[in-house]
C-alpha cells in the first residue's frame, strides 16, 4: 500500500497531535485541581461533582482516543511490510471498537448536554448521524468483534482462526475505515472540548467557567 505525499501528511498529523497534547495537559490540570485539597477550586461548588468529573473525564478520554489514531495513521504511513500495517489496522479496529461502546454508555448523557447550546445540539446531531452511517458502511459491530476477539483484545489460541482472520483483512479498505472514523473522533473531540468550556463553579455568589475562574485568580 504506496502512500503519496507521505511527510506532508505526516507533518499535519503531527500539528494535530500537539494540539490534542497541549489539550490534554490542560485538562489534567483542571481534574488535579479540582481533586486536590487546598488547591485552586478549594472554595468552590458544583451543583452534581461527579458528573463535572465525568465531562472533563469524557473530554480527555476522546482525545486520547483521536491522538492514538492520529499515531496509528502515522504509523500506517511508515510501515514497510504488510505485516506491520495488519498491525496498525488491528489496533485501529480495537480503539474504534472502545470509543463506540463508551459512546453508547454515555450516549443519553451527551444528549442532555448537547442541550446547552446550538453549537453543541448541531454537532451532537453530526455524531448521531456520522455513526450510524459508519456503522452501516463498515459493518460495525460484527468485522470490528471478529478482529478484536481473536486477533487483540483477545488472542485466539486455535492458529487457523488467527491466521485467517488476518489473512482477511483487507489493508486499503481498513485503511479507509480509520480515516472515516477519525472524521468522526474529531468532532467527539470538539464536543468534549465545548461540553467542557460550559461547565461552571460557583465561588460564593459567583459563578465562572473554569477558564474565567482561573484568569480570575491569576490577577489576583
Amino acid at each position: 500500500m504506496a502512500f503519496e505525499n507521505a511527510g506532508k501528511t505526516i507533518t499535519e498529523i503531527e500539528c494535530h497531535m500537539d494540539l490534542y497534547i497541549a489539550s490534554l495537559d490542560v485538562l489534567q490540570t483542571y481534574l488535579d485541581k479540582v481533586e486536590n485539597e487546598g488547591a485552586l477550586y478549594q472554595n468552590f461548588t458544583v451543583d452534581n461533582f461527579e458528573d463535572f468529573k465525568t465531562q472533563i473525564n469524557l473530554s480527555g478520554f476522546f482525545t486520547l482516543s483521536l491522538l492514538d489514531l492520529l499515531v496509528i495513521s502515522k504509523n500506517m504511513m511508515l510501515t514497510k511490510y504488510k505485516w506491520e500495517q495488519i498491525h496498525q489496522i488491528r489496533l485501529g479496529y480495537l480503539l474504534i471498537y472502545s470509543v463506540i461502546e463508551t459512546y453508547n454508555i454515555h450516549g443519553k448523557q451527551l444528549k442532555i448536554s448537547s442541550s446547552k447550546n446550538v453549537k453543541l445540539k448541531e454537532l451532537f446531531e453530526l455524531i448521531t448521524t456520522d455513526l450510524k452511517t459508519f456503522k452501516k458502511k463498515h459493518d460495525y459491530p460484527m468485522t470490528f468483534e471478529k478482529i478484536r476477539n481473536s486477533t487483540i483484545g483477545h488472542i485466539n489460541p486455535d492458529f487457523k482462526i488467527y491466521y485467517n482472520t488476518l489473512a482477511k483483512i483487507d489493508v486499503t479498505q481498513s485503511y479507509t475505515t480509520i480515516l472515516d472514523f477519525m472524521l468522526i473522533l474529531y468532532k467527539l473531540q470538539e464536543f468534549g472540548k465545548e461540553n467542557s468550556n460550559t461547565l461552571t463553579l460557583k465561588v460564593g455568589s459567583e459563578i465562572y467557567t473554569i477558564e474565567e475562574y482561573e484568569m480570575k485568580q491569576s490577577k489576583v
